[in-house]
């Protein structure tokens, strides 16, 4: 019965060992892992494109290294949809690739930019 109460010891060799070459590795890859997702936030923004209406409000935001942002509030309807992604630049056309596989539904693939317009188009 007191046998029970008492965590037993295991035998020499079964204990988990962890070099500190691996301990290293491990701290460094869960920073870099964490840090790729707050590099979406912190990157200086280029270009912004806003779309206001009674009960939605979104915001498109084109930011340094090839990333973008976009943010959805509707209005007591659905939560708050943000989305995250790279792009590739080919002239005023923006291939999207996002993070979240639900942003092909929202936006597309493709964006064309038009600067004298101020105007982004969506479109599959």
């Amino acid at each position: 019965m007191i046998s029970e109460m008492f965590i037993p010891i295991p035998p020499e060799g079964n204990y988990l060992y962890i070099s500190m070459r691996y301990f290293l590795f491990i701290l460094l890859f869960g920073w870099q892992v964490s840090g790729c997702k707050t590099s979406y936030r912190k990157a200086p923004v280029q270009m912004q494109f806003y779309s206001v209406e009674d009960y939605n409000d979104a915001r498109f935001e084109i930011k340094e290294k090839n990333r973008f942002f976009y943010y959805r509030s509707l209005f007591d309807s659905i939560p708050n949809s943000r989305y995250w992604g790279k792009y590739s630049r080919n002239g005023d056309t923006l291939v999207l690739q996002f993070i979240q596989p639900d942003g092909y539904k929202v936006l597309g693939t493709k964006a064309i930019i038009d600067s004298l317009a101020n105007r982004i188009t969506f479109f599959k």
